[in-house]
């Protein structure tokens, strides 16, 4: 019977899917960089004095056009990865 249970055992792991690699690409670690980024300058224009541990030395209250674009471009990425990537139980 621990034969024909190790078989079964066997047959039924080999029909699992395997999950994909959740590895970051490189392209995905600077659309994520760039999001974290946003989000602390989001926080830094509604409470400046509460985001002394962030490097506010870049941050801006205004946005120019190619940084919305390299935003929207990065929230694309993101979005990409995650579907990719979400455990769908």
């Amino acid at each position: 019977m621990k034969i024909i249970n190790n078989i079964k055992d066997t047959l039924v792991g080999s029909f699992k899917v395997q999950p994909s690699s959740a590895k970051l690409t490189v392209a995905d670690e600077i659309a994520l960089k760039n999001i974290i980024e946003i989000a602390k300058e989001r926080i830094w224009l509604a409470d400046p004095i509460d985001t002394v541990d962030y490097d506010d030395d870049l941050f801006d209250d205004h946005l120019s056009v190619e940084t919305i674009k390299r935003i929207k471009s990065s929230i694309k990425v993101m979005e990409v990865y995650l579907l990719k990537n979400s455990t769908k139980e």
